[in-house]
């Protein structure tokens, strides 16, 4: 079963010093502990992949990222991937052009500038243990790289029983969001509300005073 993915927004491409940066991190956080005494280490593939398209890999140890009281025995495979940001420049169709500048005017407002690069994170499972995990590797990313986090959809608020996701109104997200009370900033970004390009969508975007006070917070989920 797939985990869920999320990434974090980049006001700039990172520089040829930050990606080296990226990589030794990548490289630190995937080492295996060292063997003590009467422990069996379960072999693991080292960092694959290349250069802003890493994975799958393992956190062998969650003191590495700042979690030193998880057990990282059992976990899923990570990916990380570089991307550069849509334009309407692009060679995308006109639907598609219509809907990144919609999203690019709304980033302008609340950002003062539209991201050109981004890092997307995702693992391969979906239990609370890889949640915790991903947030905690976007979280720390985002602040190493001054970024913001794109939560990869609309977060929901907890269904009633006998409801679906799709039920949930527009105004119900945004409400969720403002009953959580978390420090910090997040935007409600909509797509093709004005432009009637295709299927209105929103998602959110957090800074990471936000995002952290999520992680801590008893309800924390990512969106898969």
């Amino acid at each position: 079963m797939a985990g869920p993915a999320t990434g974090i927004l980049l006001r700039h491409p990172l520089s040829e010093e930050q990606l080296t940066d990226l990589e030794q991190w990548l490289f630190t956080i995937t080492k295996s502990p060292k063997k003590r005494r009467g422990m069996r280490m379960r072999k693991r593939a080292p960092l694959l992949g290349e250069r802003g398209k890493w994975g799958p890999f393992w956190i062998h140890d969650g003191t590495w990222i700042g979690l030193p009281d998880i057990d990282c025995s059992q976990t899923c495979a990570f990916y990380l991937l570089l991307e550069k940001e849509l334009t309407e420049q692009d060679d995308l169709p006109e639907e598609i052009q219509e809907a990144v500048l919609e999203e690019q005017i709304q980033l302008a407002e609340y950002l003062g500038y539209v991201p050109e690069q981004s890092i997307r994170l995702s693992v391969g499972c979906n239990r609370p243990l890889d949640h915790r995990l991903l947030g905690q590797m976007v979280l720390l990313l985002a602040e190493r790289y001054e970024g913001m986090i794109d939560l990869n959809g609309a977060l929901l608020p907890p269904l009633k029983p006998g409801r679906h996701w799709e039920d949930v109104t527009w105004e119900e997200k945004a409400r969720s969001i403002e009953e959580l009370a978390l420090p910090g900033q997040v935007y409600q970004i909509v797509s093709n509300e004005l432009t009637g390009a295709g299927r209105s969508t929103i998602w959110h975007l957090a800074d990471s005073e936000w995002f952290r006070a999520w992680l801590h917070h008893p309800h924390f989920h990512l969106i898969k």
